[in-house]
Order: C-alpha cells, then sequence, then structure tokens
C-alpha cells in the first residue's frame, strides 16, 4: 500500500498525560511502552460509549438473578458445563 494511502486512514495523536491526571498516569506507567496506546484506544472507545449514551444504558440494566432451572434437561446441560468448567459453585 503506498504511503499516502496509509497516511489518510491513519491519525496519529500525541497524548501528554502529567501529574493533572493522577489514576490514568499510574495506570499507563505500569504497562509496557507499547501497551499504552492501545489502552488508550480501548479507554477512548469507553468514553465515546459513554457520551453517546451507551454505558448509561448499561448502567440500566438489572443484575441478574441466580435462579436453578426446574427442567431436569436444564440441570443435565448446567451440570455437563460446570464439569466442563472444572468448578462447582454451590
Amino acid at each position: 500500500m503506498p504511503a499516502e494511502a496509509r497516511s489518510r486512514d491513519l491519525l496519529r495523536a500525541v497524548v501528554n498525560i502529567g501529574p493533572s491526571q493522577p489514576e490514568l498516569l499510574a495506570d499507563l506507567v505500569q504497562l509496557p511502552k507499547r501497551s499504552r496506546a492501545a489502552r488508550l484506544r480501548h479507554l477512548a472507545a469507553v468514553g465515546l460509549l459513554a457520551i453517546k449514551g451507551g454505558a448509561v444504558a448499561l448502567a440500566k440494566v438489572a443484575p441478574a438473578t441466580p435462579s436453578t432451572p426446574d427442567d431436569p434437561a436444564a440441570l443435565r446441560r448446567r451440570d455437563r458445563l460446570v464439569g466442563r468448567l472444572g468448578r462447582v459453585d454451590d
């Protein structure tokens, strides 16, 4: 691919993170240098989701309540899956 085509598809940004964002700085300092850009991209994606209301919609979902299935087939399926995981949380 020619360099001109690649440059149109890429957006490079320099991000200065200083002491005014101590939590972010502490998180990024612990990562290898090559992983920091990926972490920032993921955080940006989460931020965009929140701005567009997606995170609010996720927060409004009620937590699932554990229930025991009454159907014998469902119980067998659950037991098979638990056996494959190698643990039982009862």
